[in-house]
């Protein structure tokens, strides 16, 4: 499996968060919730 780098693996769960009906808009502050919620780890196990 390749590197994925932290911003990689939140975006990625930001873009698998977007495919709800309500989705979530991508933003500096967005990323700051997702890291307070998951670890780089979980985030890149989620997508």
């Amino acid at each position: 499996m390749g590197h994925i780098t932290t911003k990689d693996a939140y975006k990625s769960l930001e873009e698998r968060i977007n495919w709800f009906t309500q989705g979530a808009p991508a933003s500096e502050t967005f990323y700051n919730i997702l890291q307070v919620l998951f670890s780089e780890k979980e985030a890149s196990a989620l997508t």
